[in-house]
């Protein structure tokens, strides 16, 4: 018995000592697993763990806060893990298509005592260049300024010294640049598209069309509502209706419009596009250029995409004025609308009025005028030209009751005769002497300048409507065919890297 408690523990001392060094190979070993592989190559756990320890930092140097619990910790993990294979996809990309790769130099703060001294051939000396991995360190450390708090942030953090970091910082520099080298529009992307969005009829409308507009209704988005859908979750419920609301419309419309013999000039495309060169001009070429990356569309796909959605616009603008230039309503259609709106066609009012901010005061110059024409055009005159103060005048000229945006002074007007005057009218612009200069009968639907005038009246009023209804009957002849348009940039994407590079992933292997 005695011999079997020495023996046990001796084995217990043993193992004691060989602890770490057995954790450590198993730590190795786990950091050497394999987490997934693309197109055959192997990626290990050490590799994400770099790219995942520098996304962290980069990540909370950009304001953004870190999970602070196990389930969005855990969410974070598998974003980042998602990134990470797709960056190493383009990476293998861009290495195997030899696509060159810019690294992003920053430039360094020079040194005080050369700040402005020339070099020897009397120039200002070269202005040194940092790497983005030598300007991570240095935001790090003005952040950390004193050593043992940073040594302590890069323990923290998973790094056993700065050289850790430096290795892991150049590694997912190199995929970031390379992926980004992916993204640059000189690259030809054609293959990640496919035949075309959608028909309408046998006209293909491409996926880059698709995309300059999907663009250009986010700019506008953007503009109105300071929003701008970027995750495929906020982007894709508008693919449906820039289909058949916007594109699928003009292009069945442009199509018909051709057919009947309507042609657009280039001054014609210009003026439909002309919001377009307002959003680069406004934004910049720069900002537009990034967008268009994110959505893989070159110059030329952009300029292919402008004309052709450009021209349908055209068109389609061109067969509304056709159909309004050669409208002519029935008259039934005239009589019914005559007698179901009256107030539309008169009577009709002219009037001048001075209104005042105060009833006092009002009232004052209301019993000085009492009635008299010429004390109301003086008074009116001065308060025209600005030597009544607080006074202010306007007018009312030919106009219906519903022209009138003040309810209470078009009710008095209305209510009033030809040449009649009032005082101490109150209203949305304070209170009010008015003069009724004269009262015109409304139209009569049997006097035949008067139905000419009625007839513009309810074109006027009913234009959008007749148009509407003419284009919709153009469109629902057309049959619009969907092809692949229902695919956000980064769908297609990752749809093209899994049926390109065959990629398996160990994820709890890589998460653990």
């Amino acid at each position: 018995m005695k011999k079997l408690l020495c023996l046990f523990l001796c084995i217990a001392f043993i193992f004691s000592a060989s602890g770490c060094a057995f954790l450590q190979l198993n730590e190795a070993k786990d950091a050497e697993s394999v987490v997934a592989t693309i197109d055959g190559r192997e990626y290990t756990k050490a590799d994400f763990i770099k790219y995942y320890k520098v996304a962290e930092i980069v990540y909370n140097q950009n304001g953004y806060s870190l999970p602070d619990n196990e389930e969005d910790e855990k969410a974070f993990k598998e974003t980042a893990f998602e990134d990470f294979v797709r960056m190493c996809a383009l990476a293998a990309y861009v290495e195997a298509n030899g696509i060159p790769v810019e690294e992003e130099e920053v430039p360094a703060e020079p040194a005080e005592t050369d700040a402005d001294t020339p070099d020897d051939n009397g120039t200002e000396p070269a202005e040194e260049k940092k790497t983005p991995t030598e300007q991570l360190i240095e935001a790090l450390k003005e952040k950390y300024p004193e050593e043992a708090d940073y040594n302590k942030y890069l323990s923290d953090i998973g790094f056993k010294d700065e050289a850790s970091l430096i290795e892991a910082s150049e590694y997912y520099m190199d995929l970031t640049a390379k992926s980004n080298a992916f993204y640059k529009r000189s690259v030809d992307h054609s293959f990640l598209f496919g035949e075309d969005a959608f028909k309408v009829g046998d006209e293909k409308v491409s996926d880059q069309e698709f995309y300059f507009y999907t663009v250009m209704l986010f700019i506008q988005l953007y503009l109105n509502y300071q929003t701008f859908p970027s995750t495929d979750d906020e982007q894709l419920p508008y693919y449906d209706s820039i289909k058949t609301d916007y594109l699928a419309k003009y292009h069945s419309i442009a199509q018909y419009a051709s057919e009947k013999g309507i042609t657009v000039t280039d001054e014609d495309i210009d003026a439909q596009t002309y919001v377009f060169d307002y959003y680069t001009a406004y934004f910049g070429e720069d900002t537009l250029d990034t967008l268009y990356s994110q959505y893989f569309l070159s110059e030329e796909d952009v300029a292919e995409a402008k004309e052709s959605a450009g021209k349908a616009m055209a068109l389609s603008q061109a067969y509304t004025d056709y159909l309004l230039d050669n409208w002519q309503p029935t008259a039934d259609e005239v009589s019914a609308y005559y007698a179901a709106n009256p107030s539309y066609f008169g009577p009709f009012v002219t009037a001048r009025y001075i209104s005042f901010d105060n009833l006092e005061t009002t009232s004052e110059f209301w019993e000085e005028i009492h009635y008299d024409k010429n004390r109301f055009d003086v008074l009116y005159k001065n308060a025209e030209n600005g030597d009544v103060p607080g006074a202010k005048t306007g007018e009312i000229t030919d106009q219906i009751k519903s022209q009138i945006s003040d309810g209470i002074l078009a009710e008095t007007v209305f209510n009033m005769k030809e040449g009649e005057m009032t005082g101490g009218v109150p209203g949305s612009d304070g209170n009010y002497i008015v003069y009724v200069e004269s009262m015109r009968d409304s139209y009569n639907l049997d006097d035949a300048d008067d139905y000419k005038k009625i007839i513009e009246i309810y074109k006027e009023n009913n234009s959008s409507n007749y148009t509407s209804a003419q284009t919709k009957a153009v469109t629902d002849g057309f049959t619009v065919t969907d092809g692949d348009y229902k695919q956000t940039p980064s769908m297609r994407l990752n749809e093209w890297i899994e049926r390109t590079y065959k990629i398996r992933r160990w994820e709890k292997r890589a998460l653990r």
